[in-house]
């Protein structure tokens, strides 16, 4: 005779206990993919994603180092009535990098032009929760759920 407590239906998050091998619900209670000895899989987190921009950045870094390291021959530069003379891979970083600030320096400003907009049309609809974070479902709405009382 079986204990009484293995007949009742599993409560919230409790898995089923397993059955033996020979019956009909044989693996029941066990997450797919761990029935035969196979981890489940994992979706893509933002951890992943970090490490994965992290090291494509490592990477980029190295190549940028390689390419001045290449490039130590001293040149002679003429802007706007300035003359100086610096290394070719550092002159041409340094011009890569201020091409990089006007393009931040515009996105900004774009930025900040929409959040005006948005401003002035009434906030965008979406609520915060103190310091910008969800409530604790996860899920920020401006309408009560479905089947609510209002």
């Amino acid at each position: 005779m079986q204990p009484e407590h293995e007949d009742r239906e599993p409560q919230g998050g409790e898995l089923a206990p397993p059955r033996e091998a020979g019956s009909a619900d044989a693996g029941a209670g066990v997450p797919a993919g761990e029935l035969h000895g196979v981890p489940p899989k994992v979706g893509r987190t933002r951890t992943s994603t970090t490490w994965g921009v992290l090291a494509s950045g490592l990477v980029f870094l190295v190549v940028i180092l390689v390419f001045i390291l290449e490039n130590l021959r001293t040149v002679r530069v003429h802007f706007f009535g300035a003359t100086w003379s610096i290394p070719l891979g550092v002159d041409l970083l340094l011009a890569a990098v201020l091409g990089g600030l006007v393009m931040c320096t515009a996105g900004a400003a774009r930025i900040l032009q929409l959040r005006r907009v948005a401003r002035a049309q009434g906030g965008g609809g979406v609520k915060r929760f103190g310091r910008n974070r969800l409530p604790r479902g996860g899920i920020a709405t401006t309408h009560p759920p479905a089947g609510s009382p209002r």
